[in-house]
Order: C-alpha cells, then structure tokens, then sequence
C-alpha cells in the first residue's frame, strides 16, 4: 500500500506542479480504488508493454554526452555496465 501512496503523492504532485490536459485526479483515484488488487498481468494485459531484449550490448562510446554524464554522476564501473546491457539503470 506504501508503494501505491507514494505513486498518488508522485502523480498528485506532479499535477500541480506541471498541469497535463485531460489528466483528472479524481479519475485517477477511481482507478486506484477499483484496481487496488491489480497484478502486473493484469496491467499488461491493459497496457501491453511489449518485449524487452535481455541484453542490448550497447556501444557506449556512440552514445552522445555519455562520457559528461559519466563525470557529472560519478558512474561506477558497474553502473557503465548496466547502461550497456540494458539502456539504463537505478542507483
């Protein structure tokens, strides 16, 4: 429940300070409340996120400002690594 909360606070948040159109917060509490028990195949079989390759194999060096964004957030080796097998990652 934690997780969803802090999405509602994200979105709510967000709503306020950058306005989308069409996008309604009670609209968006509706579905909160009716998909509270929502399992992530259940939310692929609304939203298809489609297939992801395993292992992208990127070359880095390709890769505008990657080297600035490298100096700038101090990437560790490993995390170079994550970049490049899958197009991103979390610290």
């Amino acid at each position: 429940m934690k997780k969803v909360n802090l999405l509602f606070l994200l979105v709510f948040y967000a709503s306020r300070v950058c306005p989308q159109s069409g996008f309604s917060l009670e609209d968006y509490k509706q579905f909160l409340n009716s998909h509270q028990n929502m399992t992530a195949s259940d939310l692929l079989q609304m939203y298809n996120a489609g297939t992801f390759t395993a292992d992208l194999n990127l070359n880095l060096s390709n890769v505008t400002y990657f080297d600035s964004i490298c100096l700038k957030y101090n990437l560790t080796d490993y995390e170079k690594q994550l970049v490049q097998q899958h197009g991103f990652m979390a610290s």
